[in-house]
């Protein structure tokens, strides 16, 4: 039944089969609150694991790259959980003693970083991410790349700058703006781009914010979903261009949009 003229038939299978591997290890990322389980997750490095087969998955299966970064974003998440202080003593006596004892074990090796990026910055995953965010030709893949890289921006984030700083060290505006035009017509895809490009646009530095509002094609595809998306892509569209509104040097350039 394993072959076929005397060759395997198992290849016919190969991308199946990976596709399930992966998603038994993303399901373990989704319950990184217990302790074994993530002692087993900084143990084998999940991190770099899924960091390795979004690249090698480049050009095969979209669905691994699109888990690998669903598993990503999710133990990004809890790398923010585990970096900020303990609760106090009196309120939450337990988890505070779980949480001392994971970063005291794992000190030395684990992905756990005061900035709220280390884990994917260390394990060279903000590359692998901004890969499949230029390159990906799954709208899904690039969506959930994206998604796990605003998660060093997202609200719950002490530093929203030095998130932002970060994308910005790996050339990320480029990558993202990049992305909106190839998925112009992906809503999802949009409302990711719009939510990172007004972070750029309230956080970033100078080079950042010049690399966005340098953009060409920003202004008509902002105008357009804003005119023509559905209420979460307008209401992204138009976050941007409340920021672009307040720079004086570039707010001519949307006077035609009402807000």
């Amino acid at each position: 039944m394993h072959q076929r003229g005397g060759a395997p038939r198992a290849g016919r299978h190969a991308r199946a089969f990976m596709e399930g591997l992966v998603g038994v290890l993303v399901r373990m990322t989704t319950t990184l609150y217990e302790q074994e389980v993530l002692l087993a997750a900084m143990d084998h490095n999940l991190t770099s694991v899924l960091t390795d087969l979004l690249v090698t998955s480049a050009g095969g299966s979209d669905e691994v790259q699109r888990l690998a970064a669903v598993g990503l974003e999710n133990l990004s998440h809890q790398s923010q959980m585990l970096s900020q202080p303990p609760p106090s003593e009196e309120r939450r006596p337990k988890k505070k003693n779980i949480l001392q004892r994971l970063r005291d074990a794992h000190a030395s090796r684990a992905h756990v970083h005061d900035s709220n990026n280390r884990a994917q910055n260390g394990a060279g995953a903000v590359e692998a991410l901004l890969g499949v965010v230029e390159g990906g030709e799954s709208p899904r893949a690039v969506e959930a790349a994206l998604a796990a890289l605003l998660t060093l921006v997202d609200d719950g984030v002490a530093d929203v700058g030095a998130g932002v700083a970060v994308l910005a060290e790996h050339d990320a505006p480029r990558h993202v703006l990049r992305a909106l035009r190839q998925h112009r017509d992906g809503a999802a895809v949009a409302r990711r781009c719009f939510w990172a490009v007004e972070r750029f646009l309230a956080h970033g530095g100078e080079r950042c914010v010049r690399e966005v509002t340098g953009d060409r094609a920003l202004p008509s595809l902002l105008v357009s979903a804003f005119h023509k998306g559905d209420a979460a892509t307008k209401q992204a569209a138009e976050s941007v261009l409340r920021c672009l509104h307040r720079m004086p040097d570039y707010s001519a350039t949307y006077e035609s949009v009402e807000l």
